[in-house]
């Protein structure tokens, strides 16, 4: 049978649970205003939003393909209870990452912001970056110069994005060691 806008949600379940994609389709045009008002009440932020309706969505064709929709019928209640849950779950997600991250601000600070380098003489910068790997160069040139993002960087240098962030923290590491470092004229001279 062909899923038409007169057609039953009950009858729409059971050919969607057929494989119908028409009826697949049907249900989700069908529950997408009721669904976007619903989310709407629960999240403010409209991509959040969005990400919701998606996931509930999705969740509730994955049930009918499994045929774990006992009461075709109920559909709806059942797509609202599945978008209730995932907001609710996704307040407690938020609500635990926000008391690490405040449990954990300092140490998470140390490890992701790179430390800020000593002022040093543009020629002793240049004699320690000389003194680098040439990936290594390319990261601090890349991050700092051009600006580039994490991903950007572990895209062009075909790197994972936690090697660039690792990378880049031990060559900052013996860029501030080398410009701290006294010369061997300051050796020499004392200072």
């Amino acid at each position: 049978m062909h899923a038409t806008a007169s057609t039953s949600v009950e009858q729409l379940v059971r050919e969607a649970a057929l494989g119908s994609a028409a009826a697949e389709s049907q249900l989700c045009r069908r529950f997408l205003p009721a669904l976007m008002a619903f989310a709407g009440r629960r999240v403010s932020d409209p991509e959040l939003r969005r990400e919701l309706v998606q996931d509930s969505m999705l969740a509730l064709l994955e049930a009918i393909r499994a045929d774990q929709i006992r009461e075709p019928q109920r559909a709806p209640a059942f797509l609202l209870g599945i978008c209730r849950n995932l907001a609710r779950e996704r307040v407690r997600t938020d609500a635990r990452r926000q008391r690490l991250l405040e449990q954990s601000a300092s140490v998470l600070a140390a490890a992701v912001d790179p430390p800020v380098l000593p002022l040093a003489r543009p020629e002793l910068l240049e004699d320690c970056l000389s003194q680098l790997t040439q990936r290594a160069r390319a990261i601090i040139r890349r991050s700092y110069a051009d600006e580039d993002t994490t991903a950007e960087i572990a895209l062009a240098l075909e790197m994972r994005e936690t090697n660039v962030r690792v990378a880049r923290h031990r060559a900052l590491k013996s860029l501030r060691e080398c410009i701290e470092r006294p010369t061997s004229y300051e050796r020499a001279s004392g200072a």
